[in-house]
């Protein structure tokens, strides 16, 4: 299904993984990297920092809202990453990617708040709240295992041997 959907000259999905405050740790880091490169053989994946808020938590949450949404156009699909949000197996995100490439989604929006949180405005605003484990995560943890998840739903729409069942 995948083949077919990018050979027919139809809108192809953009994925883009926004996040507060850059990753810190060069192994974390080298990882993302590596998972980015692997997943842009399918589609275009791409990674974008937005600057981290200061003052309040309130005030935080507010400004790093803002710059998490900067520039998105309304027809985007905004997924908040949050722990209280909806789990999903491997397989289950697949086909959640693999719905949005057939219907035609222009841009699909993962957003990752910083240490903070995200603003429960922004959540309000997402499509969907997803959830990587019940148990909270450091975002530049969060971002990798991200980055992992989306590639390994390319290979499970592709039927490529890297997922296990």
């Amino acid at each position: 299904m995948f083949r077919s959907v990018a050979k027919k000259g139809g809108v192809k999905v953009k994925i883009v993984v926004r996040s507060v405050g850059k990753t810190k740790d060069k192994r974390l880091k080298q990882l993302s990297e590596e998972y980015l490169k692997r997943s842009n053989h399918y589609l275009s994946v791409v990674a974008e920092e937005v600057r981290e808020g200061s003052g309040r938590i309130e005030e935080i949450k507010a400004q790093e809202a803002a710059n998490l949404t900067q520039g998105i156009s309304p027809d985007s699909i905004l997924i908040s990453m949050d722990e209280r949000g909806e789990e999903m197996t491997s397989e289950a995100f697949s086909k959640f990617i693999e719905t949005h490439m057939i219907h035609g989604t222009r841009y699909i929006y993962f957003m990752i708040g910083g240490a903070a949180g995200l603003d429960p405005e922004l959540m309000e605003q997402s499509q969907k709240r997803l959830s990587l484990s019940k148990m909270t995560l450091p975002h530049e943890m969060a971002r990798t295992i991200l980055f992992e998840q989306i590639y390994r739903a390319f290979t499970i729409i592709r039927g490529e041997p890297y997922h296990k069942d």
